[in-house]
């Protein structure tokens, strides 16, 4: 895969934010958002996680910082929990909060990174 330029990584954040909407939307029409939200966020989780390890491949040097090692553990226990509450069919108020925890965390980085991208020219996202 070749390197994303600007504009492609603004397209694709853009994309994630409607995705972000449209599963909040349709997943409270439904009165399924809890499911809902449990999958975009096993999802999200998978697709950073891949991101990042096929980033690290391609370094020389594999030097993780402890942040970055802190965040990537936190991102695979979030896709834990988010499996986890996919597949068990009483609700727990922890996997609740977890969910909707980790779906603000997520959708409050999107909108920093677009702005963050509307704002300054970058040369790559990863």
């Amino acid at each position: 895969m070749g390197k994303l330029t600007d504009r492609q990584v603004k397209i694709i954040l853009y994309a994630f934010i409607v995705l972000y909407a449209a599963v909040v939307i349709t997943g409270w029409a439904v009165h399924r958002l809890f499911l809902f939200l449990a999958v975009l966020n096993a999802v999200s989780g998978l697709l950073l996680v891949t991101a990042w390890c096929l980033k690290t491949m391609r370094l020389p040097q594999k030097l993780m910082g402890p942040r970055e090692m802190f965040l990537i553990a936190l991102e695979i226990t979030g896709i834990i929990f988010s499996v986890f509450s996919m597949f068990t069919s009483r609700y727990h108020t922890l996997f609740s909060a977890v969910q909707y925890s980790i779906f603000s965390i997520h959708s409050i980085v999107l909108v920093l990174l677009l702005t963050f991208m509307l704002t300054f020219k970058m040369k790559k996202l990863l």
